[in-house]
C-alpha cells in the first residue's frame, strides 16, 4: 500500500521524541513502523468499546466527520491554550481524558478546521488500512402490540375548561401573583365550575397553566395590570369550526412560553427554546403512520437520530439535575432531559390538544395518533365531537351536559348563575333576575336571551319561564337603583343657610337634615361650599367609566353622523378613540355604520 503525503508529512513534522513516544503507545519496535496497515489493525484491535465505536463513526461518515457530532457524545480535546496556569496543568494531568482525547494522543483522528466548520478526518491511506464500517441506518417505525386499555385523548374536555376560563374572565378579571400564575381565588372559581379540588397554586394544575398561556398566545386572554382578563371578544374562536379551534390552540402551543419541564421532577438553571423543539417534536410525528400504535421508544430513537440537539447543543451546559440533585448534563443522559420533554409534551400539550391517544398516563409506552392529529396533518373529514343540547327546566334551572359545544356552554354562563357541577361534567346553571340584570347591564337584550335559548335548548322556552322573563322585565322598570350624593349635617338652620348660596346644583329635599344631588355635580357642590367657608370632608367619586358595549353603540352613532354630516363632528376625534380598541372590532363597526347608512339612504 502506497503512504499518502498527509500521513507521511504528518510524521517528518513530528519531533523524534513525539515519534517514539507513539511509537511506544503503538508498541510498535521502530517508529518507522507507525501508519503501516498491521500496525494500524493491530492498534484498532486493542481499542476500547467506546474508542472503537468513536473511530467506527468517522470510518462509516468516509474518513471526515464534523467535530460537533463527536464531541457531544464522545467528549472533546482539551486544549493547551486553556492551561495557563501551573495549578491549572496539574488539574489537567490528573483529569481524565475523552474518549477523543485518547484517539487523537494515539494520532487516529486529526482535528480539521475548514471554510464549512470544524472536523474530525482520519488520513485516507490509514482508512484504507481500517476495517469497513457501513453506516448507521436510521431508525424505523415499528408497529407497537395494541394495548388492553388506554386512555382516549380529549378535545372537548380542554374545550370545556378552556370555555369555563373564559366565562370566568367574562365576568371578572382574576389577578395574578407576581411570577403571573392565578391566584387562589381565581383557581377556586375555574376549579368549582369543573368540580375539581382547588390547588395551592396554579404550578399543581399543569393543564390550567398551559391552557392560560395558549390562550394568552392565541388571543383569547390578555394580561393587564397583573389581571387575566378577556382580550375582546372571544367569539371568533367560539364560532369557528372545531378545526379552525383546533389550529388557533395549536399554534398557540407551538408559540406559548409554557415550560413542559414544570411537569417533570427536573431542576433546570436554564430555559430552552421549547418553540423549536415543539416544531421538530411535531415534524417527527408527520413521518410516523397514523393508524397504528408506536412505540416510546421508537419515538425517542426517531428524535434522537434526527434532532440531536433538541434542547442542547452544549451538553455540559446548562446544568440540568434530576429529583436527586445528581446532573444529567452530559450525552448520555438525553433520554433522561430531552427524552423527558417529550414525554412531558405527549402525555400534556399534546394529549390535552386531542392528538395523541397514551397506553398510560404516568409512564406510557406507547402512543397514537388520532383522528385529529390526521386531521390536522391532511385535510379530511373532521372527526364528530359534540352532540348534547341545553337541558332546560320551566323555572330556569339548566343543565349542561360535557358534550355541549363552547359556544352555547359560554353564552349560557353570560345570562345565568352557576349553581354546581358533578364528577361527570354536567354543570347546573341557573336563570335568576339578578344574572338577567346583569346580563341587560352588559348590552345582551332580553329578546337576545330569548332566541339563544330557543336555538340551543332541548325544548322550546317554557311558557312559565317567559312569565318570570316578563315579570323580571316589570320588576326592572319599576325600581331604578342610581348612585347619588348626599349631603348630611346635625344641624337643620345650616342647610337653611346653605340654600342661600349663589349657583347650588339643584337638589332634592329628602328631609331637614339631608340633600340629594346628582353625583356629577359632586365637584360644582364641594366648590361652592368650601368658597363660602364651609368644611366638607372629600367626596370619592364612583367610576362611571362607559362600558366597552355602550362606547361601541356611541361610536357608531357618532361616526354615521359624521358621514352624514361631516362638520359637524371631528374625524381625527374619531379616529383616536376608535383606535383604542382592537382592530377587528374596528372594522366590525365600520361594517356597522355602512350598514346604518344603507338604511338610512332607503328610507
Amino acid at each position: 500500500m502506497t503512504r499518502t503525503h498527509a500521513s507521511i508529512d504528518w510524521l517528518a513534522s513530528l519531533p523524534t521524541s513525539e515519534r517514539h513516544v507513539l511509537a511506544h503507545l503503538w508498541q510498535v519496535a521502530d517508529a518507522a513502523e507507525l501508519g503501516q496497515p498491521a500496525a494500524i489493525q493491530a492498534l484498532v484491535a486493542r481499542l476500547s468499546s467506546a474508542e472503537r465505536s468513536a473511530l467506527d463513526r468517522v470510518v462509516a461518515a468516509g474518513g471526515k466527520l464534523a467535530a460537533k457530532t463527536l464531541e457531544r457524545e464522545f467528549g472533546k480535546i482539551r486544549s493547551h491554550r486553556d492551561i495557563v496556569t501551573p495549578r491549572a496543568y496539574l488539574l489537567a494531568i490528573h483529569g481524565q481524558a475523552s474518549v477523543l482525547e485518547r484517539l487523537y494522543v494515539l494520532g487516529l483522528i486529526q482535528p480539521l478546521k475548514a471554510v464549512d466548520g470544524e472536523y474530525y478526518v482520519i488520513f485516507s491511506d490509514w482508512l484504507q488500512a481500517l476495517p469497513a464500517v457501513s453506516a448507521p441506518s436510521l431508525p424505523t417505525w415499528h408497529e407497537h402490540p395494541s394495548p388492553s386499555t388506554w386512555i382516549e385523548a380529549d378535545l372537548g374536555q380542554t374545550e370545556s375548561l378552556l370555555t369555563t376560563v373564559l366565562a370566568v374572565c367574562y365576568q371578572q378579571a382574576l389577578k395574578l401573583t407576581r411570577q403571573l400564575q392565578l391566584e387562589r381565588e381565581g383557581l377556586r372559581a375555574i376549579c368549582e365550575r369543573i368540580a375539581v379540588s382547588t390547588p395551592t397554586s396554579e404550578r399543581q394544575f399543569g393543564q390550567l397553566a398551559w391552557i392560560r398561556t395558549c390562550a394568552i398566545e392565541a388571543g383569547l386572554l390578555n394580561v393587564h395590570n397583573q389581571q387575566l382578563q378577556l382580550a375582546g371578544n372571544p367569539l371568533h374562536w367560539l364560532e369557528a369550526s372545531p378545526k379552525q379551534r383546533l389550529e388557533q390552540l395549536f399554534n398557540g402551543w407551538l408559540a406559548s412560553d409554557f415550560d413542559e419541564f414544570s411537569l417533570t421532577e427536573l431542576h433546570l438553571q436554564a430555559r430552552f427554546d421549547l418553540q423549536s423543539a415543539r416544531h421538530q417534536l411535531w415534524q417527527c410525528f408527520q413521518t410516523a403512520p397514523s393508524d397504528q400504535w408506536l412505540g416510546f421508544d421508537d419515538l425517542l430513537a426517531h428524535m434522537q437520530a434526527n434532532y440531536p440537539e433538541l434542547l442542547r447543543s452544549d451538553f455540559e451546559q446548562p446544568s440540568i439535575q434530576d429529583q436527586y440533585g445528581e446532573p444529567l448534563n452530559a450525552w448520555q443522559h438525553w433520554n433522561e432531559v430531552e427524552g423527558a420533554w417529550i414525554k412531558a409534551a405527549c402525555q400534556g400539550p399534546l394529549f390535552w390538544l386531542g392528538l395523541l391517544d397514551l397506553d398510560q398516563m404516568k409512564h406510557p409506552q406507547a402512543v397514537r395518533l388520532t383522528q385529529w392529529a390526521s386531521h390536522l396533518l391532511q385535510a379530511g373529514h373532521e372527526p364528530s365531537q359534540f352532540a348534547g343540547q341545553l337541558q332546560l327546566a320551566s323555572d330556569g334551572l339548566i343543565r349542561i351536559p360535557p358534550t355541549v359545544e363552547p359556544l352555547p356552554r359560554f353564552q349560557i354562563q353570560r345570562i345565568t348563575e352557576w349553581q354546581s357541577t358533578d364528577t361527570h361534567g354536567t354543570m347546573v346553571v341557573r336563570l335568576t333576575a339578578h344574572s338577567y340584570s346583569q346580563a341587560l347591564q352588559r348590552g345582551i337584550q332580553a329578546s337576545q336571551m330569548q332566541a339563544f335559548l330557543q336555538r340551543w335548548c332541548d325544548r322550546p322556552v317554557p311558557h312559565d319561564l317567559q312569565t318570570l322573563f316578563q315579570q323580571w322585565q316589570s320588576d326592572r322598570r319599576q325600581l331604578l337603583a342610581r348612585p347619588a350624593l348626599l349631603l348630611e349635617t346635625s344641624e337643620p338652620s345650616l342647610l337653611s343657610e346653605i340654600a342661600k348660596l349663589p349657583h347650588l346644583p339643584p337638589y332634592a329635599e329628602l328631609n331637614q337634615q339631608l340633600w340629594e344631588f346628582e353625583l356629577a355635580d359632586a365637584a360644582a357642590i364641594t366648590l361652592t361650599l368650601h368658597e363660602a367657608g364651609y368644611a366638607l370632608n372629600q367626596v370619592i367619586e364612583l367610576d362611571q367609566r362607559i362600558s366597552d358595549h355602550d362606547l361601541k353603540q356611541l361610536l357608531t352613532a357618532i361616526m354615521t353622523v359624521q358621514r352624514l354630516a361631516p362638520s359637524l363632528v371631528s374625524e381625527a376625534l374619531i379616529e383616536r378613540v376608535l383606535h383604542t380598541l382592537p382592530s377587528s372590532e374596528r372594522q366590525q363597526l365600520k361594517t356597522n355604520v355602512k350598514q346604518w347608512l344603507q338604511i338610512i339612504n332607503r328610507s
